[in-house]
């Protein structure tokens, strides 16, 4: 799967071959434990040592983040609000949640704690249900956490907010 190049200052370069696709999300949770996800609904995963095609479906949307939750779970996001959900085999479609616009960030602590950000504001997930978040602008581009009650989100035109439980 591609060969790998390193600069002096230690950045590799890692050509997933063959999908050749422009991606455009990563998420680590390990060294040997990474999923990218990109253009007409590419999914790789990295074993630490080699990438591997993971999608098996045949959505035409570009996806645009990734998260590993917890163990074997994975969720990706992306273009019209299409949500994919890994069980640890295989990717579906997480039918109900088609939220009708862009997303464009996913981020959570465990599998009942998740976030999702895109151009019409955000979205939390409880373990059970999508749930709409209240207080967010449009036009986010990027969610991230210190913890399930410490939540920041990033946006157009300098747009930063931070959300404490409790506060």
């Amino acid at each position: 799967f591609g060969s790998q190049v390193c600069t002096p200052s230690g950045w590799c370069f890692s050509h997933p071959k063959p999908q050749g696709i422009t991606l455009n999300g990563v998420f680590a949770r390990r060294p040997n434990d990474v999923w990218a996800v990109g253009d007409n609904g590419s999914i790789v995963h990295f074993d630490g040592t080699h990438w591997a095609s993971r999608w098996m479906g045949t959505t035409p949307y570009d996806l645009r983040g990734v998260l590993e939750s917890a163990g074997n779970s994975a969720w990706a996001v992306g273009a019209v609000g299409i949500v994919l959900r890994f069980n640890g085999s295989t990717w579906t479609e997480f039918g109900e949640t088609e939220f009708g616009h862009d997303l464009t960030s996913i981020w959570g602590i465990d599998s009942e704690h998740i976030w999702a950000v895109g151009n019409q504001g955000g979205r939390q997930w409880d373990g059970q249900q999508w749930s709409d978040v209240e207080g967010l602008p449009p036009h986010l581009r990027a969610v991230f956490g210190g913890s399930a009650n410490d939540i920041w989100v990033a946006g157009d035109s300098g747009a930063l907010f931070r959300w404490q439980e409790g506060s």
